[in-house]
């Protein structure tokens, strides 16, 4: 018997094959920005605002975590903040553009988290 997706799990499955590195080029140049940031600053931060007065804080940065390394991601917009902890860059990057797409059509689709 196939597993069926619902269309939320679908249209959730069909966003992160299409950030894949090996799907988008733009996504590898990304994550070079990120890493060249972490390098340098020791994080990287981003700021985006996608609707008039309505924006993304997305960072990324490293930590240690019972002796590994990790990277801790946050997006925070409209006092909703979502965090997780990846264990390499790429995919801390494209969490956070995972983030960022589910706040976008959580507020086009059911309204903001204040309302």
């Amino acid at each position: 018997m196939a597993d069926k997706k619902n269309k939320l799990q679908q249209a959730f499955i069909e966003y992160v094959e299409s950030i894949r590195p090996d799907n988008d080029k733009h996504v590898v140049a990304e994550i070079e920005k990120v890493r060249a940031s972490i390098e340098a600053n020791g994080h990287w931060e981003d700021y985006d605002e996608w609707r008039i007065s309505t924006y993304f804080t997305a960072r990324i940065e490293p930590q240690e975590i019972q002796g590994q390394n990790w990277f801790k991601v946050s997006v925070e917009c409209d006092m909703q903040e979502f965090i997780c902890r990846c264990p390499s860059i790429e995919k801390a990057y494209l969490f956070s553009k995972y983030y960022r797409h589910i706040i976008v059509n959580q507020f086009y689709s059911v309204g903001p988290p204040w309302a």
